[in-house]
């Protein structure tokens, strides 16, 4: 949701500081937030592994085998694995959706001749998306 708010200040910015066209402020905030989308992607991913890695060495540890953590991995794995899921279904849906956005028109066109079918879709992947990330996110802080 922060990175909505920095690409709509993006996209203000370069349409009434630098004084291009609301089209061309448009695919710049959208720029923006596809190189948010990715970075975060990636820390959350590498998140995931980091921590996946470290309970199966831990699990591994304490049962004092290999076989202690491929169980511990097993049997603390589902929850995990559905949260996994959900994180990168929702990680997909706002790529996926920002993509559509970005690549809806071009700087020179006109909002009237951008791609209706991109710009409706990748609305809807996107907001879809953040309601999927905003549920994971919310579920896991109710947890605890």
């Amino acid at each position: 949701m922060f990175g909505i708010v920095i690409a709509v200040i993006v996209a203000a910015w370069t349409v009434f500081i630098s004084g291009n066209a609301m089209e061309v402020g448009f695919l710049s905030g959208m720029d923006f937030l596809w190189v948010w989308y990715w970075i975060w992607t990636v820390v959350i991913g590498g998140m995931i592994l980091v921590v996946t890695g470290a309970l199966t060495f831990s699990s591994a540890d304490a049962m004092g085998s290999k076989v202690g953590g491929l169980f511990g991995f097993a049997a603390g794995g589902a929850l995990s694995i559905l949260v996994i899921t959900i994180v990168m279904i929702s990680r997909a849906l706002l790529l996926g959706g920002t993509y559509l956005l970005m690549t809806s028109g071009s700087p020179e066109m006109s909002f009237a001749d951008f791609n209706t079918n991109k710009l409706i879709f990748g609305t809807l992947l996107l907001v879809v998306g953040l309601v999927m990330s905003r549920s994971a996110s919310s579920s896991s802080s109710n947890n605890n």
